[in-house]
């Protein structure tokens, strides 16, 4: 999608349609989340911005496709999550802001959980569910009613959380050589910003697959062997490269076609 002089590649942007024949889209910059209605006739109705300072590291967090920052229900309403999932919007299919509902505290829709979605439930409220990764270990779920109010919080396989491991590991990836989507698993001691690229036999980077602040424990991505930009990369060696501060650590891949 080309908005501008903005280009938003395959992770950037949703459609959702609105259950009246139109549809909303979301779509992202560096720094700033769009969410837009368009009507059953295809003209658009109207655009909400959320910056940088409804989102705070929000709008890098959402990259991945697994990611959900807005969910429609059933009545055409769309519900967004912002500020680090620590705020949800409700917007009438007219563009109206109908209410909009912060939460601030772990036992909710907490800022740095790893994984999220939200989903509109049939009496025109909706439910969060995220990855605890703090004390405990689990996944956790929310509802938000018509109005705004929260509800309790579910545990769901909730478990202690697993010992760290002492130094910043980045297993061998699984299945190397491979040729469809791969398995990236990596383990970091302690709350840590990390990113993890990979780059070409000729030292050039190919994509950043996760860029962000982490709890300490394990984590893991999927590759599917293509570019920043959607872009199939050919048969050949990849390094992958975890990287925090001044520690890096890294794997070779083979991709074959």
């Amino acid at each position: 999608i080309i908005v501008g002089e903005n280009l938003f590649t395959r992770n950037s942007f949703e459609v959702h349609s609105d259950f009246e024949g139109g549809a909303y889209i979301w779509f992202k910059t560096d720094s700033v989340l769009y969410v837009t209605h368009v009507s059953r006739q295809g003209k658009s109705t109207w655009k909400k911005e959320f910056g940088p300072e409804k989102l705070g590291d929000f709008v890098r967090r959402i990259s991945r496709a697994d990611w959900r920052p807005m969910t429609v229900g059933k009545d055409g309403s769309v519900f967004v999550l912002t500020d680090g999932f620590q705020c949800v919007t409700k917007i009438a299919i007219s563009g109206e802001v109908l209410w909009e509902t912060r939460i601030s505290n772990r036992a909710s829709i907490a800022a740095g959980i790893d994984n999220f979605t939200a989903l509109a439930d049939a009496d025109g409220g909706g439910i969060v569910a995220w990855e605890e990764v703090g004390e405990f270990v689990g996944i956790r779920a929310q509802r938000v009613d018509r109005y705004g109010n929260l509800g309790g919080t579910t545990p769901v396989g909730e478990s202690p959380r697993p010992p760290l491991p002492e130094n910043f590991i980045l297993e061998p990836p699984y299945p190397n050589p491979f040729n469809d989507t791969v398995k990236i698993a990596f383990s970091i001691p302690e709350t840590s910003t990390i990113s993890l690229k990979v780059y070409d036999i000729l030292a050039r980077e190919v994509i950043t697959l996760k860029q962000d602040r982490l709890f300490g424990g394990s984590h893991a991505v999927i590759w599917d062997g293509a570019d920043q930009l959607g872009r199939k990369l050919s048969s050949g060696i990849y390094l992958l490269v975890l990287r925090s501060g001044q520690v890096s650590v890294n794997q070779k891949l083979l991709l074959l076609k």
